[in-house]
């Protein structure tokens, strides 16, 4: 996987969180735009480390899978991880869940944090996809920050001025990104070079 290709599996994981964090938004009867940076921040940290986690196993399996002569099936696990996600993203499409909007207690830093934990596994995988495609960078962990810390903190906002809407945009989006995702890796997969 490229890595164009690889930031837009990462934004796609990232657009998993759109609905859980516009639904904390939308559920707070006072969030502060610092306390909205603080949550995102601490978020963003965490999707950071469950990534940097992925990009170290994959540098340490990578001597595993060229020992075994199995290079094949990273390809063939990333197209499993596309397909799920497809699915997940295509089934919140057609079938969101019933979200009715009630003002609870201020949510808790550690709570907030164990948003980013929940899913860990997609982001697990798209660190370990990094590790294959692209170079560790101080440039590669601040982009991955930033996008965390962006998608935190537009789905904490929208949801506590617009409340749990649209929710069914982004994982349409998130869906058609991984379509074209999963075209684009059979496609380079089982591509049949002409003959001369």
């Amino acid at each position: 996987m490229k890595a164009a290709e690889s930031g837009l599996f990462f934004l796609c994981c990232l657009l998993v969180y759109v609905a859980p964090t516009m639904a904390i938004g939308a559920t707070q009867g006072s969030l502060p735009l610092k306390r909205s940076i603080l949550l995102s921040a601490v978020f963003a940290a965490f999707q950071t480390v469950l990534t940097l986690l992925g990009w170290g196993l994959s540098i340490w399996l990578e001597p595993l899978i060229s020992a075994l002569n199995i290079e094949h099936i990273k390809v063939y696990t990333l197209l499993i991880l596309l397909t799920s996600m497809t699915a997940y993203m295509g089934f919140k499409v057609f079938y969101p869940e019933d979200f009715r909007e009630t003002m609870q207690n201020t949510i808790t830093i550690i709570k907030y944090a164990w948003l980013a934990v929940r899913w860990f596994i997609p982001v697990l995988i798209a660190g370990m996809v990094f590790g294959y495609s692209i170079n560790l960078s101080i440039v590669n962990v601040s982009l991955i920050f930033a996008g965390s810390f962006v998608m935190s903190l537009v789905g904490l906002v929208y949801g506590y001025w617009q409340g749990y809407k649209h929710t069914k945009i982004a994982y349409a989006a998130g869906g058609i990104i991984l379509i074209a995702l999963i075209a684009g890796q059979l496609y380079s997969t089982f591509q049949v070079t002409p003959m001369s």
